[in-house]
C-alpha cells in the first residue's frame, strides 16, 4: 500500500501483522457469541487480508438514518474515490483485471452486534436496522481493498 499514499484523512491504514481484520472487528464491539458461519468468516478476514483502512465515526447513526442524500458526502475511499457499491448504490459487483487475470469483488457487508450479513443491502433495511459496521469493498490497480466504517452511535 506504500505505493498509493492516501489523501483522505479520515481513512487510517492497519497493518494486519498488527491486529488482523476480524479480530479487531470482534474486540472493537465484544463480538464472541457468533454461531459457526460468522466464526468462519471472521476466520476468512484474519487469513486473507493483509491489510485495512478503517474509518471511525464519520458516518454516524443520524446521517445514515437522514437516507441517501445526508450519506451522500462520505461516499469517499481513502483516495476521495466513490466506492462503487455504497451503501445500496451498486453501480457494478465485480472487476476481472485483464491484466492479471485477477477478480475484484465490490460491495459492502454489514456487522451487526450478533451477526455479519454478507451481501449489499437495501438503505431502508440499513436505516430500519443499523448496522455498528459497515465493510467497503473497492480496489487499487486491482487489488482487493478493505475499508471499515464505524458507526457512531
Amino acid at each position: 500500500m506504500k505505493s498509493y499514499p492516501v489523501t483522505n484523512n479520515e481513512w487510517v491504514l492497519v497493518d494486519s501483522s498488527t491486529t488482523k481484520m476480524g479480530d479487531y472487528l470482534q474486540k472493537m464491539y465484544n463480538l464472541n457469541d457468533f454461531n459457526k458461519f460468522n466464526w468462519l468468516f471472521f476466520h476468512l478476514y484474519n487469513n486473507v487480508v493483509p491489510h485495512y483502512f478503517v474509518r471511525t465515526g464519520v458516518l454516524t447513526d443520524k446521517k445514515v438514518r437522514g437516507g441517501a442524500n445526508a450519506i451522500a458526502p462520505y461516499n469517499t475511499d481513502p483516495w476521495f474515490r466513490e466506492f462503487p457499491a455504497f451503501l445500496s448504490d451498486v453501480r457494478k459487483a465485480r472487476f476481472v483485471n485483464a491484466f492479471t487475470g485477477n477478480s475484484v469483488r465490490y460491495g459492502y457487508d454489514c456487522v451487526y452486534g450478533d451477526t455479519v450479513i454478507m451481501k449489499n443491502v437495501s438503505l431502508s433495511d440499513i436505516i430500519e436496522n443499523l448496522p455498528v459496521a459497515i465493510i467497503h469493498y473497492t480496489s487499487v490497480d486491482g487489488n482487493q481493498i478493505h475499508c471499515i466504517d464505524l458507526i457512531k452511535r
